[in-house]
């Protein structure tokens, strides 16, 4: 696989059920402005302008996940609409959307774009990349390189900045209310956003993540990381104490969380942070 040309038009048969996720997750009930921060970064690498899109009959600010989940989401007819015309926005802003399927690049990739709503009412949009036989096997590097390039990866995190994105190979869904219950926690790869930096402090989010052989602060303060980015790592050692370290900052986000216990001297940080996080 080394060395090979990854943007060659040349691909063997994709895979389904294997993608790449970006998993783009905001702490606040679903708004189509979260949606369309995603549609506008992809939208100039399109390979075909028109996508499928679906929508249901429930106004944006319905989109509950008590709603939601009375509805069988997926069962509307798919329209075919271009994802830069005012009617996508108009849809956008007037019901729930349900996915948007295209393809992406030279490569004619499919791609899926699609909102989800927790039980505590925060969101995560995902955009998925199907993948090739021949991509499984690949560093993260090398994925990335094939998928959209590293270059592009990084504008379209910094132009979305969520409070943070899962980045992997059917990456972990990660959610407020899941760490806060110790069912998930913060992403071990991908993307921490600017407000998420802001809350824990930069200089304590590049001392965890300087063991990771990839780390790239980004232009709005966010950070793009990787664990093992251009090769697989086998240290346990190595990576149970990459994973403590990440701990440690996973509590000490929850402690700047509503309902968290931050210490005497963090208070007016958190605050400050916190404000950020629902601005």
């Amino acid at each position: 696989m080394r060395g090979r040309n990854f943007n060659s038009h040349h691909r063997s048969t994709a895979i389904s059920s294997i993608q790449l996720d970006i998993l783009f997750y905001f702490a606040s009930e679903y708004r189509p402005e979260h949606v369309e921060r995603v549609v506008q970064s992809i939208v100039p690498w399109l390979a075909e302008p028109k996508v499928s899109a679906e929508f249901e009959d429930l106004p944006p600010k319905d989109a509950t996940f008590a709603r939601l989940a009375d509805i069988t989401l997926g069962s509307r007819q798919p329209v075919t609409i271009e994802l830069s015309n005012r009617s996508f926005r108009t849809s956008l802003h007037s019901r729930y959307l349900t996915s948007i399927q295209g393809t992406f690049g030279e490569t004619n990739r499919r791609f899926t774009i699609a909102p989800f709503v927790d039980p505590e009412n925060t969101t995560t949009v995902e955009l998925s990349f199907a993948l090739y036989e021949e991509e499984l096997s690949l560093t993260m590097k090398e994925l990335i390189d094939s998928v959209l390039g590293e270059r592009p990866l990084l504008q379209l995190l910094d132009s979305v900045d969520p409070l943070w994105a899962p980045i992997g190979v059917e990456a972990p869904l990660s959610t407020q209310g899941g760490i806060r219950a110790g069912q998930e926690h913060l992403p071990g790869g991908g993307y921490y956003g600017s407000k998420l930096v802001s809350i824990i402090g930069r200089d304590a989010v590049a001392k965890v993540l300087e063991a990771c052989q990839k780390i790239e602060f980004v232009h709005g303060g966010g950070v793009f990381f990787s664990w093992s980015w251009d090769s697989e790592r086998y240290d346990t050692e190595a990576r149970r104490a990459f994973e403590t370290k990440l701990m440690d900052l996973e509590r000490r986000f929850v402690a700047r969380m509503p309902g968290g216990r931050p210490s005497k001297g963090e208070n007016q940080e958190a605050d400050r942070g916190m404000n950020a996080l629902h601005g």
